[in-house]
Parts: structure tokens; C-alpha cells; sequence
């Protein structure tokens, strides 16, 4: 990996060949730096989650069988629409130069035709508004429409700064949430079509965007693995913009939709939605939940590292309600439950067989 990083600015970003593979989710070891890397470098984050959406934008404006040689020409196409010069003079109108390279970046992803230039663009000129929660510490934010939104641990909510009136409510998730969306739609039962103004709230999570007037849902957000949303009361829109088209699923009570970016398809069941949503009240719920998913959870919510002993532990599956509250709590109720040890050394941890 490369050591200047912190220098970067959001082109950088996009031309990094390890950034985009942890965008899309392609190479572990690269994903696993840069989560590790964003989450120590704070002031960052800002410019690589612009990158991150205009990776995405760039895939999806690919047609998805496009032969290689096509995608090595998008590429070298890209690069030179936002090569920076050999020599750059520390001039006063360098900021201004930057920008118009972004704006230029912005220009030639619309110029391929993909649905997601217009917002991406609006949000990477819109002054943003930014809240996290630190590992383990779930936080509650109320929006300024009234909305309350709960972070769980190692999430980042991102927002306009200042939400218009006439555009819908925005925001950009990375993590979990648990949301508590006001409705400000004119009348009831008004479908998602005919919502004007700011009567609409969209949630983008990765390459979907969630869409409601005014309901009680959870939404996770992994990046590279997978996108949740389970809905408690209400409607739930889900949409997965593509080059040609989008796939949306009208969810009602009960359903849980979740998206795998390695699959490219919406699948939906369901489920019981309290479940998903127990951590807001101090405990995790599990339903045959898989051991490979909750070290996923492990790492993201509390910032663990964990391993195992006999790989055969990650075909085991739990079912129950947990305490969530202490990470070192839950770990051992974890390891009884799988019939194993857990040793932890400051954020590694060690799952063993017991002997």
C-alpha cells in the first residue's frame, strides 16, 4: 500500500487501483486496509467518500459484460480527464483548478449516461454535516426535520448541511441505523411517485437508495459484503439504480431486503423485523445467524479483529437474544454459546476450540 495517502484529494482517490477494489469489494486484504486506514485518518474521510461514490457511478455506467479491453479504454479515458500536470504552482487559483478537475470528473461521468450523476454532483457541492459513533457506543441524532436517527457502533451518518424545502431529505449511511423518519408528505396514504418537495426521505446505502415518507426501519450498510433493510411499520422503497433500468422492491412489514454487490440482485424475505433492530435497546438478536456474519458485526460495531482456530466454527450458526452492551459481555456469551474459548488481546480476538 501506498504511504502518502493522507495527501490525497478526491481524484487521487479514484485513480488508486487498491482504492477502487475496496470500493467494489473485490479484494479483501484491500478492503480490511482502507476501512482500518479511514477509520484512523478522520480528516480523510470527506474526500474519500467522494471518491467512493464516483467509483461507484463509474461502475455502474459500465455495461456489466463490457470486455476488458473496454474497460482498460474507460479507464485511461478517466485518467485523462483529470490528470493533474507534471509541475503544479502553488498559485491562489489552485483550489480553483482542483475543482474544476472534479468538476470535469463529474462532466465525463454524465457524458456515460448512468442516473447517479445528478445527485452525486449535488452532494459533492452541498456543504455536508457529518455524525459518527465510536465502536461500541451506539448515538442518537435528531435531524433537523424531526427524524431521529440511532448510529450503532462504528457508523457514520452523512447530511446536507442545510436540507431545501423543495428537494427530498438525503442522507448517506455507512454502518447500521436504526431510523425514525417524520413524514412531512401533504396527504396520508400519497404514493412514493407523487411525493413532492422534501416529502420524501432517501437513505444511500452503498449502490441502493432506500426511499420512505415517514416510517420506523433498520438499514445496514457494509461495504463490499452487503446492504439490509428490514422494515418495522410503514413502506419502504428499495432501488437499484443500473445503466439500463433499476430493480426496486415495494417492502412492506415484516420484509427484509438485502443486496450482495457480488450478486447484483435484490432478494427479499421475511422476517421478524425486531429482531434486527433489538441492538437499539441493548441487545443483538440472532436467527441462525452464521459465524462468519457476527465477526462481520464484531469488527464493525465494536472494532474487532477476529480469528479462529478450526474453520469449521464459521459453518456454525446461533439463534437467541445476546447483551450487546459490553463487547467483552457479548463475546463470552458468544463463546458459550458456540461451545468455544474466546481470548481477546486489546481489539484481536481469538475464538478456540475447547480441549
Amino acid at each position: 500500500m501506498a504511504s502518502d495517502y493522507t495527501r490525497f484529494q478526491t481524484e487521487d482517490f479514484v485513480l488508486d487501483d487498491s482504492f477502487r477494489a475496496y470500493v467494489a469489494g473485490s479484494d479483501a486484504a484491500a478492503v480490511q486496509f482502507w476501512q482500518g486506514w479511514l477509520a484512523a485518518h478522520p480528516a480523510q474521510r470527506t474526500a474519500a467518500e467522494q471518491a467512493r461514490q464516483l467509483v461507484l457511478v463509474l461502475a455502474q455506467a459500465r455495461q456489466p459484460a463490457a470486455p476488458a479491453q473496454h474497460k482498460a479504454e474507460d479507464l485511461q479515458r478517466l485518467q485523462r480527464a483529470i490528470r493533474k500536470p507534471a509541475v503544479a504552482p502553488m498559485l491562489r487559483t489552485q483550489g480553483r483548478r482542483r475543482s474544476r478537475l472534479v468538476a470535469s470528473l463529474l462532466l465525463f461521468l454524465l457524458a456515460l449516461g448512468t442516473g447517479y450523476g445528478l445527485w452525486t454532483k449535488r452532494t459533492l457541492l452541498q456543504p455536508q454535516t457529518e455524525y459518527t459513533a465510536t465502536a461500541g457506543q451506539p448515538r442518537t441524532v435528531q435531524l433537523p426535520d424531526g427524524s431521529v436517527v440511532v448510529l450503532n457502533g462504528g457508523s457514520r451518518l452523512t447530511t446536507a448541511t442545510a436540507w431545501d424545502s423543495d428537494a427530498p431529505r438525503e442522507v448517506w449511511l455507512e454502518g447500521e441505523a436504526y431510523f425514525q423518519v417524520s413524514h412531512l408528505a401533504s396527504a396520508a396514504n400519497v404514493a412514493f411517485a407523487q411525493a413532492t418537495g422534501n416529502a420524501k426521505f432517501v437513505v444511500h446505502v452503498g449502490e441502493l437508495n432506500v426511499s420512505v415518507l415517514g416510517t420506523k426501519f433498520n438499514v445496514i450498510n457494509r461495504p463490499g459484503v452487503l446492504n439490509k433493510v428490514t422494515l418495522n411499520a410503514g413502506k419502504v422503497l428499495v432501488e437499484h439504480p443500473r445503466l439500463l433500468g433499476h430493480d426496486e422492491q415495494l417492502m412492506k412489514p415484516g420484509d427484509l431486503v438485502e443486496y450482495a454487490p457480488a450478486e447484483h440482485n435484490l432478494v427479499t424475505r421475511v422476517v421478524k423485523p425486531a429482531y434486527y433492530s433489538a441492538w437499539v435497546k441493548g441487545s443483538v438478536q440472532f436467527d441462525h445467524t452464521p459465524l462468519t456474519e457476527i465477526i462481520q458485526l464484531l469488527r464493525d460495531t465494536y472494532g474487532l479483529r477476529v480469528t479462529v482456530d478450526d474453520p469449521a466454527m464459521l459453518r456454525q450458526t446461533i439463534t437467541g437474544s445476546l447483551p450487546n452492551a459490553n463487547a467483552d459481555v457479548l463475546l463470552s456469551a458468544l463463546a458459550k454459546s458456540l461451545g468455544v474459548r474466546s481470548e481477546r488481546s486489546g481489539q484481536q480476538v481469538r475464538f478456540r476450540t475447547l480441549r
